[in-house]
């Protein structure tokens, strides 16, 4: 526990490989993130963290003048998707028919292959809607902007129905934008994953693997953009230095941008 002006902040501490530096984090939840780097030490970290009291404070005062959200999901309820807030609402049985598979994903059928591992990318991945609707029709529906969403009971917290179904389409869209600059930049990626990192955007292994949150789905496609374009310049510079940033600003000109939206819309990692 931190002790700020009284009062106890509880902390997490993780050691992380690729950390450059101690990094302290206070997350929406109240919980303080403390990232030891692969040469640091657990006591210069505590003490790192301890010097930080002022900064936390600020954070704690920002924090609590944040409107609260609840965390269920329910029809009524405004969520982020591709950067814009959308509200969930019921769909009627008058507004959607069984023959009209369309209603629950789209995009046309596709070939189904053998289905790569979760959150895994392969080519030819799509869902087929006419399965989709002829196993999910005696379920009822939800909207979230232009999404129609099949839940067993839109009366209880949508919140786990809506994000599995978030996380498909980030499964779908994402790799295909990164394999798309890859193939831009002459970049060679073995793999792109679609997870649920609690403390990353994304990330770049030597091996050329790139991991994404699923998360971006519900960021602006400018955002997602940055996000894909950084990883991707790790194949060519495996660090944050000044030559890795005149990476990213050539093929994304406008990044900060991008940096300036995640900083102004913090939380969404915290689920």
């Amino acid at each position: 526990m931190l002790l700020v002006n009284g009062r106890e902040i509880p902390v997490a501490i993780v050691r992380s490989r690729r950390a450059r530096r101690y990094v302290l984090r206070l997350r929406a939840d109240g919980l303080a993130r403390l990232t030891i780097p692969r040469s640091g030490s657990a006591r210069e970290a505590w003490e790192f963290a301890q010097r930080q009291g002022a900064w936390l404070e600020r954070q704690l005062q920002d924090l609590a003048s944040r409107p609260v959200r609840s965390r269920e999901w329910r029809a009524g309820t405004e969520i982020l998707l591709r950067g814009g807030w959308v509200r969930i609402e019921i769909v009627s049985n008058s507004q959607f028919s069984v023959e009209s598979p369309a209603g629950f994903i789209n995009h046309p059928p596709s070939p189904r292959p053998s289905p790569p591992g979760e959150g895994e990318w392969c080519s030819g991945c799509l869902a087929d809607p006419t399965t989709l609707a002829v196993s999910r029709a005696n379920r009822e529906l939800v909207r979230a902007g232009n999404e129609f969403i099949p839940v067993a009971d839109s009366a209880a917290d949508l919140r786990p129905e809506i994000e599995r179904h978030l996380r498909a389409l980030a499964t779908k869209e994402l790799p295909a934008r990164t394999l798309e600059f890859a193939a831009l930049h002459q970049l060679s990626v073995q793999r792109v994953t679609v997870r649920a990192q609690r403390s990353r955007w994304g990330s770049c292994s030597f091996k050329g693997v790139i991991s994404l949150n699923w998360r971006l789905i519900q960021t602006p496609p400018f955002v997602q953009d940055y996000i894909i374009l950084h990883e991707l310049m790790h194949l060519r510079q495996m660090n944050h230095s000044a030559r890795f940033w005149r990476e990213v600003e050539q093929v994304c000109p406008d990044y900060r941008t991008a940096k300036l939206w995640l900083k102004e819309n913090p939380g969404l990692l915290d689920g």
